[in-house]
């Protein structure tokens, strides 16, 4: 089932390390260091960076992978934390060209970020984020997985711009995930 948009991208595990706990005004967990996002490839042109795969879809981030079948954008939680997640959420980014949204893609989780890596959900042809700039959408997860240090987003077939051998970008402006155990598992996460 879906969750409610504005809960994962306002209450999630990303959102929670990235204001403290509520502590402090939010700031990108990648780019203040709390966590590492890194990428296959970023496209060249444009100023795509990584580090907007832990952005919220206010922040207008931009990311977008270099296009390579096996592209991904991956965030490492860091060494002492882990999660366990009932579901999580993408969003496009606010600029650039948004046909680029996904279509064929697995979400993977590790214990490590260098693998190995465990399928969490599989997609093959969801056209469910709309290919429009800043769009979001949502999926739950299986309960018996999890919990990992890593996640990443690794591309299996062409996005919504292309097919065959072309078009395999990975366009982000947000990622979050809610925890299976609720509020209890982000303050576990945040005194990591």
């Amino acid at each position: 089932s879906e969750c409610r948009l504005g809960a994962a991208f306002g209450e999630g595990a990303l959102h929670h390390i990235g204001t403290k706990g509520r502590t402090r005004p939010w700031a990108n967990p990648a780019e203040a260091g709390e966590v590492a996002c890194t990428a296959s490839k970023m496209h060249s042109s444009g100023g795509y960076k990584a580090t907007a795969l832990a952005a919220r879809p206010s922040e207008k981030a931009r990311g977008l992978t270099a296009d390579s079948p096996r592209g991904r954008l991956q965030v490492d939680l860091r060494a002492k934390r882990r999660l366990a997640p009932s579901h999580y959420a993408l969003a496009n980014a606010h600029n650039g060209d948004c046909a680029f949204a996904l279509r064929s893609w697995e979400l993977q989780g590790s214990d490590s970020p260098t693998g190995p890596w465990t399928t969490l959900k599989a997609h093959s042809g969801d056209a469910s984020m709309a290919a429009t700039k800043a769009a979001e959408a949502s999926w739950a997860l299986p309960a018996s997985l999890g919990p990992f240090r890593a996640f990443r987003l690794q591309m299996t077939g062409p996005n919504a711009y292309g097919a065959g051998d072309s078009y395999h970008h990975i366009m982000s402006g947000g990622m979050e995930f809610l925890p299976r155990n609720g509020l209890i598992e982000i303050l576990r996460l945040a005194t990591c």
